[in-house]
C-alpha cells in the first residue's frame, strides 16, 4: 500500500514544511506506515520511524515517533535517547513518565524513583502526566523489593482520582496490584473491581485475570509477577521479565494516534471536506 503525505495527520505534516518537498513526503510515508504497524509489527514500525529520522533527524515529531515505536519494539535504550531528545528539542515533557518505564525496563530502577525528584520537570506535567510517571515510580519501588513504599506512594492519589480522567482507570489499578504485591488482597479486590466497572475501553487484564469478581482462593487468586495492564501502547505491567512493567496505556495510545500513529483521513472526512468546499 502506497502511502503519500497527504495521509498524514496535517498537524504533523505542517511540522515537516522545512524539509525539501521530496524528503518531507518520504518521512510522512514513513510516519504513516509506522503508526499503522505499532499495533501489529512493533519492530517493522521502528524500522518505518528510523528511516523517517534519516531524512528528518532534525525534526521534533520524527524523534518522538523513533522514541514511541522504539518504546513498542522493546529497544529500551534507543526508545530513552530519542525521546530525551524530543524533549530537548521541543520543551515538551509529555513522555517523561515513558522515560522513567525505560530506565526500569533496562534494570534501572533507582534511576526511575529519581526522576520523580526533577521538580523543573514534574512542575510541568499536567494531572495525568503525574500520575503516570508516579505509577512507574511506584513500580520501581516494588522492583526494589519494597511494596509497601509503593503502595504507600499511590493511596492519595489513587482515593483522590477523578473518575472519567484518562489515567484514573490505570492508577486504579495499579494501586490494586500494589496492594496485591504487599499481601493486602482484601483490599486489592476492591480496587481492581472499582478499575474493572470504569474500565470502558478495556485498558486492564481484567478478563484474564479473572478479578471481578475474584474468588478468594490462594490457588485461583492472580499471580502480580504476571500481570499484565496492557499500558503508553505507559503495556505490561511484569515485573521485568522479557519486557518492563510498563505504566503508560492509554494516554501514550491516544497521544501517539495523533503523533506517531500518523491519524489518516477516513473517507468520511475526506468527503465531508470536498463538499464543503464546493459548497464555498
Amino acid at each position: 500500500m502506497t502511502h503519500t503525505s497527504a495521509d498524514l495527520d496535517p498537524a504533523i505534516r505542517s511540522q515537516l514544511s522545512s524539509l525539501a518537498k521530496e524528503s518531507a513526503e518520504t518521512v510522512a510515508r514513513h510516519l504513516v506506515a509506522a503508526g499503522q504497524l505499532v499495533d501489529t509489527d512493533p519492530a517493522a514500525a521502528y524500522a518505518h520511524a528510523a528511516a523517517a529520522r534519516a531524512y528528518g533527524g532534525r525534526i521534533g515529531v520524527v524523534r518522538e515517533a523513533v522514541g514511541l515505536a522504539a518504546y513498542f519494539a522493546g529497544n529500551w535504550m534507543t526508545s530513552l535517547a530519542e525521546l530525551r531528545s524530543y524533549r530537548r528539542m521541543t520543551g515538551s515533557v509529555e513522555h517523561f513518565a515513558t522515560e522513567a518505564d525505560c530506565e526500569r525496563a533496562m534494570g534501572r530502577p533507582e534511576k526511575a524513583i529519581k526522576m520523580l525528584r526533577a521538580p523543573e520537570v514534574v512542575a510541568q506535567l499536567d494531572v495525568d502526566g503525574k500520575a503516570e510517571l508516579l505509577i512507574v515510580v511506584a513500580g520501581a519501588r516494588r522492583d526494589l523489593g519494597d511494596a509497601e513504599a509503593a503502595v504507600a506512594m499511590l493511596v492519595n492519589e489513587a482515593k483522590s482520582a477523578r473518575p472519567g480522567r484518562p489515567s484514573t482507570v490505570r492508577l486504579w489499578y495499579a494501586y490494586a496490584d500494589m496492594l496485591l504485591a504487599a499481601g493486602r488482597a482484601d483490599e486489592a479486590r476492591k480496587w481492581f473491581a472499582l478499575a474493572s466497572h470504569a474500565d470502558e475501553d478495556g485498558e486492564t487484564d481484567d478478563a484474564a485475570r479473572g478479578c471481578c469478581p475474584w474468588t478468594a482462593s490462594k490457588s485461583k487468586r492472580p499471580n502480580s509477577r504476571t500481570t499484565k495492564l496492557r499500558t503508553t501502547k505507559l503495556r505490561t505491567t511484569k515485573l521485568r521479565t522479557t519486557r518492563p512493567k510498563i505504566a503508560m496505556i492509554r494516554t501514550a495510545m491516544t497521544r501517539t494516534r495523533t503523533k506517531i500513529r500518523a491519524t489518516t483521513k477516513t473517507k468520511e472526512m475526506t468527503k465531508t471536506r470536498v463538499m464543503t468546499a464546493r459548497r464555498s
